[in-house]
């Protein structure tokens, strides 16, 4: 749950950050951003995306035939006391998905479906455990009535040729990863630039007002998905609070004032290389960025989106990507190094 937060909080202070920025007064010095060294994504680390990957294209198709262990199957259900015929609360439920061998059902309810087939009806047959949660169920021997309705089985995607020739501009699975692991690291390059643009760079006279309204707007946005992460986990703000490392709301507006304060060095940083590389967009591209970042917050036009989050924010973020990509197209990229737990491999470098 930690590491979801801080991605939320992250996204908060990306491409479209919070605040205005149209001062003159910052004094910006830049350093030697040409040149630049960025690392790839390590080996290790596209694999576990790649597995995230497969894992979300994975899933359970319908199958036609009899019910197996590791099997979803869809289920109608009803119990009753097998004593007595009477039916008990919670002992009826139609399109219920049940993986089998799960152990989501009591005793051996899961087993006894295995070897059906869809559209058969037949009885299950347990005894409720003796520290059943509903005392009354307690030991008590009860018969389902069960209605097999789809039989599923968990299918591993597999990344083919024809899936690749199907589905992307690329003729091998080689060329296609190799894309993917560029993919990774363009993504994960913006952080390490706004890293190290602060290292080397400085920013003088912060406006103290923008750095207040910056800090503020923040401080709310993170109050805001405390409140709604707490209450959806059946939890007060302040408890899920120290779980992420805030002792308290103080510790939480200084977290908020120091992101707010790097974003607004690294928005004046931006446009100060985009002044001297002379990096802007004619008016036809700017508009063209511009309309994909309404469509990509799903604004219905670009009036809305232009009014909800200001002019100048807008052209920071647009010229943020264009001076990331001319700070990548000039860098020096090193592989990264894995933990080795023999010797020590050298990283590699691409010029």
């Amino acid at each position: 749950m930690k590491k979801r937060f801080f991605a939320a909080l992250l996204a908060a202070t990306m491409v479209l950050s919070f605040g205005a920025c149209g001062s003159k007064e910052a004094k910006v010095t830049l350093g030697e951003y040409k040149g630049m060294e960025l690392t790839n994504i390590s080996d290790s680390e596209f694999q576990e995306f790649y597995d995230q990957l497969i894992t979300e294209q994975s899933g359970y198709e319908a199958v036609d035939r009899a019910a197996a262990l590791g099997d979803q199957v869809n289920i109608d259900y009803k119990g009753v006391i097998t004593e007595t015929g009477v039916a008990f609360d919670g002992g009826t439920a139609t399109g219920y998905d049940l993986v089998l061998g799960s152990g989501s059902f009591i005793d051996n309810y899961e087993e006894q479906i295995v070897g059906h087939s869809a559209g058969e009806t037949f009885d299950v047959n347990v005894t409720f455990p003796e520290d059943y949660k509903k005392e009354d169920l307690q030991g008590v021997p009860a018969t389902f009535t069960v209605t097999l309705n789809k039989v599923s089985e968990y299918k591993t995607f597999e990344l083919t040729v024809d899936y690749v020739k199907e589905n992307s501009e690329f003729e091998t699975v080689e060329e296609f990863l190799a894309s993917l692991r560029e993919y990774v690291n363009l993504q994960n390059f913006p952080t390490q630039i706004e890293k190290k643009l602060l290292e080397i760079c400085t920013v003088d006279n912060l406006p103290k007002a923008e750095l207040t309204d910056r800090t503020e707007t923040m401080y709310n946005y993170y109050s805001n998905y405390f409140a709604q992460m707490a209450a959806s986990y059946g939890l007060d703000a302040a408890t899920l609070m120290s779980y992420m490392g805030f002792a308290d709301d103080a510790a939480l507006r200084t977290y908020a004032e120091t992101q707010a304060t790097n974003a607004l060095k690294v928005a004046y940083i931006v446009r100060e290389i985009t002044d001297k590389e002379n990096l802007y967009l004619d008016q036809d591209a700017y508009n063209e960025r511009v309309e994909l970042y309404a469509d990509h917050y799903e604004y219905d036009n670009v009036e809305e989106f232009v009014k909800a989050y200001g002019e100048q924010n807008i052209s920071d973020s647009v010229y943020s990507t264009v001076v990331y990509n001319y700070i990548i197209e000039n860098a020096k990229r090193v592989d990264a190094v894995e933990e080795a737990t023999e010797g020590t491999t050298e990283g590699t470098t691409e010029e």
